[in-house]
């Protein structure tokens, strides 16, 4: 039987490569797209997360009546109602009493006090409710009490920055009807992660509870 012609001897069909170079191959092609894929990620969730972060904070201090100091932030809180009392914001830091905790072994209202006049705050500006706190919604409920007998135009409520929109909420629903403007200022823990919250497992978790409890107030109250 006649072939035809061939320039070069050898098989006929084409060697199939091998196994080990069709998975390189393979993974070649895997992590390409997982470079483009991560890079996508990358490239539009660092906004969506930031900006979602950012939609718990509110700060826009202005002049006000009176600054309220919420528990919960002894080494941070303090020293920003301190900074605009400074600034000449208010006249008065106004806070709640917080009573002994027990998990601290400290009453951080003596420390809120001890931390107010290291910052330059003199007795006269201090205003300590008799109230003791031990939430928002009762930091709220006792400056409503302290306002009836003292018409205020504005207060100017200091707390943590993933604080303050659930803080204005509830103090604008506590103080309705008596014709008070609900402002807040954001004060940051040295420790705060700032725009990279997502970064780490405190930060996942603080605005896991904070988004929960915002949804919750905001069904219940």
């Amino acid at each position: 039987m006649n072939r035809p012609n061939r320039l070069t001897d050898g098989p006929w069909m084409p060697i199939p490569p091998s196994p080990l170079l069709r998975a390189a191959r393979r993974l070649a092609v895997v992590a390409a797209v997982s470079a483009v894929a991560f890079g996508l990620v990358v490239a539009f969730h660092r906004p969506i997360l930031v900006s979602y972060a950012r939609f718990f904070e509110i700060d826009e201090p202005m002049e006000s009546d009176l600054i309220v100091l919420l528990m919960g932030g002894p080494d941070h809180r303090p020293a920003k109602a301190a900074e605009l009392w400074r600034l000449g914001l208010a006249p008065r830091i106004v806070f709640g009493s917080s009573g002994l905790a027990l998990a601290e072994l400290t009453d951080e209202t003596k420390l809120t006090m001890s931390v107010l006049r290291r910052e330059g705050v003199p007795e006269s500006a201090i205003v300590r409710l008799p109230n003791r706190v031990t939430s928002t919604r009762d930091e709220a409920q006792a400056v409503a009490a302290y306002l009836a007998g003292r018409p205020a135009r504005r207060i100017l409520v200091v707390s943590s920055g993933f604080h303050t929109r659930r803080a204005r909420w509830i103090f604008e629903r506590e103080l309705e009807g008596l014709g008070v403007e609900v402002r807040t200022a954001a004060a940051h823990a040295p420790d705060d992660p700032g725009d990279d919250w997502y970064r780490t497992d405190e930060g996942l978790i603080l605005y896991f509870i904070e988004s929960i409890k915002l949804l919750a107030y905001r069904i219940l109250y």
